[in-house]
């Protein structure tokens, strides 16, 4: 292992980076996993507002379809759903 470890953050530190990636290190792999859903909810939570800004009068079906849009892409949603953001009215 390298003592010099990779900058992975150009708006951190290196020291700062450093002290982020000693307290990932050292939390449970539990913790880690808490850590990932939460930030996935918030993910999830900022994508349907952004899209609740766009479109405004869409209702919950449309909502959670093109949030998984915007996750996998129009062509998975196209494929796995049989619904086509480009045509939302068909």
């Amino acid at each position: 292992m390298s003592s010099h470890p990779a900058h992975f953050s150009p708006d951190t530190s290196p020291d700062a980076e450093a002290v982020q990636v000693a307290r990932l290190r050292a939390m449970s792999i539990a913790d880690r996993f808490e850590l990932l859903r939460s930030l996935i909810l918030f993910n999830d939570q900022i994508s349907r507002a952004g899209i609740r800004l766009r479109h405004p009068s869409v209702g919950e079906r449309e909502l959670g379809l093109r949030a998984a849009a915007l996750r996998l892409g129009d062509d998975v949603v196209r494929r796995c759903y049989g619904w086509d953001p480009a045509h939302p009215e068909k």
